[in-house]
């Protein structure tokens, strides 16, 4: 089973892929606060697959409700924190209270985001 700790390092690896460019290429900010508009949901609640959650068309919905808004970069901590789904992890007991359950399956973030396309 995955571990709040997987699930973070998952994301960093993604983020890290999708910030990454070729040389030559023009760079694309795809955080938080760039005009890229970010959403996440745990993957036990969402039906499909990786291919139809990367189609443009897609439209998110979670389990009966729509997805959470995202705050990239961070964690699903962060971000739920964000939300006001949990209180601030750094006090008190609040992390110690967290539903460690929520955080047994990885989650996915999902954005749509132009690409230019060029000629050859």
């Amino acid at each position: 089973p995955y571990t709040m700790i997987s699930t973070m390092l998952i994301f960093v690896c993604c983020l890290a892929a999708l910030l990454g460019t070729a040389a030559g290429t023009s760079t694309i900010m795809l955080t938080t606060g760039s005009g890229t508009t970010w959403e996440m949901e745990n993957s036990k609640h969402v039906h499909a697959g990786g291919a139809e959650l990367s189609e443009p068309g897609y439209r998110p919905h979670g389990h009966g409700h729509p997805w959470q808004k995202a705050i990239v970069p961070s964690t699903v901590v962060g971000s739920l924190v964000a939300n006001g789904y949990y209180q601030n992890p750094f006090y008190s007991f609040n992390l110690q209270n967290m539903d460690k359950s929520y955080f047994t399956e990885p989650w996915w973030f999902r954005s749509v985001f132009p690409i230019a396309t060029t000629s050859t």
